[in-house]
């Protein structure tokens, strides 16, 4: 009898399991966050992303520069100096926040946009790389080059950034209007 209950138990839940998977749809995940080394103490995320911009205006720019958003979600302003951001996992410290600016301070519950444009000639906020449309990785280092955040992207859609839905916190999504300096929706 006993038998007879585990071999009808297999076969019902091998006959649900592929009534089941044949019905329902099971999303993709495009965007990965990388497992890092975490700094609990910081509450800096990369926020959003814009990989291939050819139209999405970014405020204060007259020109379409792929670019990440960085949320501060902690109680105090952190200065960015000494943190890096890079597009190569491998390499931590791929650009180097100056410590001589003001432009590098991210408000309690605000955010900074950082401009992926290999321009650094032209300011704290433009770093030596820009963001390959075809996918990468994005990672933000603290002075100790412990990892804050870091997600992994496969292609982009031109003029759709990813961010995290819900802001500051969520898992990252692709977005039909991107939002720079603003929550995501």
């Amino acid at each position: 009898m006993k038998f007879l209950f585990v071999c009808l138990t297999f076969f019902i839940a091998t006959l649900a399991t592929s009534c089941v998977k044949d019905r329902l749809f099971v999303p993709t995940v495009p965007y990965s966050v990388t497992p890092t080394p975490k700094d609990s103490s910081i509450k800096l995320v990369i926020n959003e992303f814009l990989a291939s911009n050819s139209s999405v205006p970014v405020p204060g720019f007259s020109y379409f520069p792929d670019w990440i958003e960085i949320y501060n979600a902690g109680e105090f302003d952190v200065n960015l100096a000494g943190y890096s951001i890079t597009d190569d996992l491998s390499n931590r410290e791929k650009y180097v926040f100056p410590s001589n600016s003001s432009a590098t301070i991210i408000k309690s519950k605000s955010y900074l946009i950082i401009l992926a444009d290999d321009s650094v000639t032209l300011g704290p906020l433009h770093t030596n790389f820009s963001l390959k449309s075809a996918g990468e990785s994005i990672g933000l280092y603290s002075p100790q080059k412990i990892g804050i955040d870091s997600v992994t992207y496969t292609a982009q859609v031109t003029d759709r950034s990813v961010g995290r839905i819900p802001n500051g916190s969520g898992p990252f999504q692709t977005t039909v209007n991107p939002t720079p300096n603003a929550a995501n929706y």
